[in-house]
């Protein structure tokens, strides 16, 4: 496979792994404005796509569930608790991700430095492509956030944004469900 090809998503090829986006986290997170914002129209592109999602929240019980900007959009039965910082670690987590049938994953989520880049370096060891949308990944500060995307793209996890895996996977212009997306983002 050429630097190309490993570079590109198409819908057919995809899942969406959501690690922790979880608002007692989120609040120590540097601009978690902005990537609860993006995830929300990562999600809503995916969803009009039909690629599947999983996603994660790491001790719920004692860090709260998934923002509500977020969840909402979700399918109740995607996702799975954890404790272990890779989400691959955890079985229920990992068998919903398998079962998907999907070998490129988008993965959007916090903290990049801690539970993403260790999800996405596990992936990758597992024989996985990972795409992780920057604008959608964050850390307590810009420093760590820098850190993981670096280690996971020196694996060789494809760093990229919202607009363009989202982009990507929709292919062509037209229809319904791109005009829509169009709208998300002006």
């Amino acid at each position: 496979m050429n630097d190309a090809e490993r570079c590109m998503i198409t819908a057919d090829q995809a899942v969406v792994a959501l690690i922790d986006l979880q608002d007692r986290l989120l609040a120590a997170v540097n601009e978690h404005e902005n990537i609860v914002k993006n995830t929300a129209v990562l999600i809503r592109g995916c969803r009009s796509l039909e690629i599947p999602i999983v996603y994660s929240e790491q001790y719920p019980q004692g860090l709260g569930r998934t923002t509500p900007e977020v969840l909402g959009l979700l399918p109740p039965e995607s996702g799975a608790e954890k404790i272990a910082f890779s989400a691959v670690r955890e079985p229920l987590f990992f068998e919903k991700l398998l079962a998907t049938g999907k070998k490129k994953v988008i993965l959007p989520g916090i903290e990049t430095h801690v539970c993403v880049a260790q999800t996405a370096l596990d992936l990758l060891d597992k024989g996985f492509e990972v795409f992780v949308p920057a604008d959608a990944v964050g850390s307590r500060t810009e420093a760590n956030k820098q850190v993981g995307l670096s280690l996971m793209e020196r694996a060789g996890a494809v760093v990229t944004s919202v607009e363009t895996v989202v982009f990507q996977c929709f292919e062509r212009a037209g229809g319904d469900a791109f005009r829509n997306f169009q709208k998300l983002i002006r």
